[in-house]
């Protein structure tokens, strides 16, 4: 919204170059053009920055690419399974504390608590992995994402 305005304020060639809004007559309305704040460059850099900073959490660090994803035939549980772990958003008990769906306690069955890294290498899985094998779509990847779909993570 904040770019419509900088092109309004900026652009001779935009249709609304030059107006000057009217007066409202209702208090508790807001004119679009007087409610919004104008993109600066020091804008755009911070609100990149925040950007970068709030990206920082994913600790597999797959990186975008333009083709289909490695094992993107799997079933679909084990594919949502695979992909909710690769990207730190699987259905944990710390998750689910944390989004409000859960209020009980955040430890598993063998008495860590259970997270997406414990997910990977739980002793009661007969197979663990590494965030990489999760990027690369490993057979053990697939087999601890078969296991956890079962459960509904």
């Amino acid at each position: 919204m904040t770019t419509i305005k900088t092109a309004q304020t900026n652009d001779e060639r935009h249709p609304l170059h030059g107006y000057q809004p009217a007066p409202s007559r209702f208090k508790s309305r807001k004119n679009f053009f007087k409610s919004t704040t104008e993109i600066t460059p020091s804008f755009e850099h911070e609100r990149h920055r925040k950007w970068i900073a709030s990206n920082q959490t994913n600790n597999f660090k797959i990186k975008p690419v333009e083709k289909l994803p490695p094992r993107y035939r799997c079933e679909w549980n084990t594919w949502k399974a695979l992909n909710r772990l690769r990207v730190g958003v699987a259905r944990t008990k710390k998750n689910l504390c944390k989004w409000g769906y859960n209020t009980e306690t955040v430890d598993y069955e063998c008495g860590s608590e259970q997270t997406e890294q414990h997910i990977l290498v739980c002793p009661l899985n007969s197979v663990s992995c590494t965030p990489e094998d999760l990027a690369k779509a490993t057979d053990a990847a697939i087999q601890v994402a078969n296991q956890w779909s079962r459960k509904e993570i």
